[in-house]
């Protein structure tokens, strides 16, 4: 139940979601099957896996999947520890249905609606401190530069030594609150060496992945902010990752292009993720409208202007507004059998495989990982119909599944965004003119909403303006501005 918030919003939540094909309820079957998985003993075989109890290991924000950064010489062994959720829904079960058709957890602002029953989920799946728990892990070992030397694969048990906060962590080393220092340092003790490997090894895959071309796009969601635990929204913004959480990111995707090689390489059928490269015509709009922020990008490439266009937009003032816009024109990414390049990462090999609490897709990849494990080396013996089945599924799933959840996503973002400005229709707000058409002026907010100006005029993209709110119409899910004076903030 959602506090505080007009009748006319919460019907029209329920309408969307009850519209969209997705489901945020479990069946009867697999509530029963989740009653019987939490009856059994947590970890039964510990003696048939790689026993990780003894090395260090931290969750970052979440504890879903944990990490081990080790230095080895010169080189980095980077091990990401994701909880074992195949070991406790096997194909075809209740449990494994539901999952398939919701294709992944849905997060809306209110709350986040498992694609698993939360008693497995932040239960018997969750990666707490000190908590013996049960993983699937993949090592790869990296030297100075960032070339990949090896990958290994196991099924582990695990004792997380420390859930490290993201924000802290980002504090304990760049001295946000300095004096928080002393305390984080006490805190974060027993894995200090551990984030410190994970900065300089997390930065060499970030310089390794520039240098390929291949650009972070994912840099900034929206945030809520609301009056008490569940009252009316305040402010709406964007919340940047913080460094700890974009270098995390870099050891996941290098593991991700490491399986997907590995895969390639023996023939075993996968879920990779592709995303082509922008169509030329977008890469003209996007030209344009770096042009319209002052930056020239007319002597790069096709080939190398998204990473381009993310490398300048950091620190840029209109940093926000440039993320959004490559988002915009990006070909969305797609799941497929066959190996293909992923315009993102600069790569022909990817696949995703870190959160299988969350996305169908990587349930399905941490099956094949344990397959493998369990076959040796010897892969004639894996069951290629089983791994047929688990990659085709993924591939279904994520195709058909996971967009309707993205796309439920964005509008109840969208809704909770208007009801804001509904709200607050007496404040002035600054934004920048995004786009000029026959369907109208199009404005986005410095705090990410969108929408349009209620009356036309003689404006040019990139043109900062001070607005009011005209009109939040939830029915009609738009935004009308008025302009109130042009912004001097160039």
């Amino acid at each position: 139940m959602i506090m505080n918030q007009s009748s006319e919003f919460l019907m029209k939540i329920r309408n969307i979601v009850s519209g969209s094909g997705v489901s945020l309820s479990f069946s009867e079957e697999a509530i029963k099957e989740t009653a019987q998985v939490e009856s059994r003993s947590k970890w039964p075989f510990i003696g048939r896996r790689l026993d990780l109890r003894g090395k260090t290991t931290f969750t970052l924000g979440s504890m879903e999947v944990a990490f081990s950064v080790e230095k080895d010489g010169e080189d980095y062994i980077l091990g990401v520890h994701s909880a074992d959720v195949a070991e406790l829904i096997p194909v075809g079960s209740a449990l494994d249905k539901v999952a398939f058709s919701k294709g992944r957890s849905a997060f809306f602002p209110e709350k986040t609606y498992h694609m698993i029953p939360e008693p497995i989920s932040d239960g018997l799946c969750a990666l707490r401190e000190g908590e013996e728990s049960f993983t699937v892990s993949v090592f790869i070992r990296i030297n100075g530069v960032g070339k990949v030397k090896s990958v290994k694969f196991a099924e582990s048990v695990i004792k997380v030594t420390a859930n490290c906060e993201s924000k802290e962590v980002e504090s304990l080393f760049f001295a946000i609150d300095v004096s928080s220092v002393g305390f984080l340092r006490y805190k974060y003790y027993s894995v200090l060496q551990q984030l410190e490997n994970m900065f300089v090894a997390g930065a060499i895959l970030k310089m390794a992945r520039e240098n390929r071309g291949a650009a972070d796009i994912d840099t900034a969601i929206r945030t809520f902010s609301r009056k008490g635990i569940r009252g009316n929204i305040t402010s709406v913004g964007f919340e940047k990752l913080s460094d700890p959480d974009r270098l995390v990111r870099e050891i996941i995707s290098a593991a991700g292009v490491e399986i997907a090689k590995f895969f390639d390489k023996h023939s075993i059928p996968c879920p990779y993720r592709r995303r082509a490269p922008m169509l030329k015509e977008d890469c003209k709009l996007l030209r344009a409208f770096l042009v319209s922020v002052c930056i020239d990008a007319s002597k790069v490439s096709d080939k190398t202007l998204v990473s381009f266009a993310i490398n300048v937009a950091h620190g840029n003032r209109n940093e926000e507004l440039i993320l959004a816009k490559v988002k915009e024109l990006l070909p969305s990414a797609a799941c497929s059998l066959e190996a293909g390049f992923h315009g993102g990462l600069g790569t022909k090999h990817y696949v995703r495989f870190a959160y299988p609490v969350s996305r169908y897709g990587d349930l399905a990849v941490q099956r094949l990982i344990k397959a493998i494990v369990n076959c040796g080396e010897d892969y004639s013996k894996l069951d290629t119909k089983y791994m047929e089945k688990c990659a085709l599924l993924a591939v279904m799933s994520v195709n058909e599944n996971e967009p309707k959840v993205k796309a439920v996503e964005k509008r109840i973002s969208n809704l909770y965004t208007i009801e804001h400005l509904k709200n607050n229709s007496s404040k002035t707000y600054i934004g920048t003119v995004w786009n000029v058409s026959e369907d109208g002026i199009e404005v986005c907010l410095d705090n990410s909403c969108k929408g349009f100006l209620k009356k036309g005029g003689d404006f040019v993209q990139g043109q900062r303006v001070i607005l009011k709110v005209a009109e939040a119409d939830l029915n009609k899910e738009t935004v009308l501005f008025d302009v109130v004076s042009m912004s001097e903030d160039f």
